[in-house]
């Protein structure tokens, strides 16, 4: 059967150091606008859930 959910890795950059956090959508897009919205979502969350960080990287682990 397959997943219907889509797997993310955030990476979350300050000043000295790198952490990396994964997060779990419950959908998985499959049209171009639609990953574009779902990166958005997991970027927005990121910043949200670790403010005060310099950068931030969102790519999507392939199930």
């Amino acid at each position: 059967m397959k997943s219907k959910t889509q797997t993310y890795l955030v990476r979350v950059y300050d000043k000295f150091t790198m952490m990396q956090v994964s997060r779990t959508m419950p959908t998985k897009p499959t049209t171009h606008k639609g990953i574009k919205a779902q990166n958005n979502r997991v970027l927005k969350w990121a910043q949200k859930t670790y403010p005060n960080q310099i950068r931030y990287e969102v790519e999507a682990l392939n199930d």
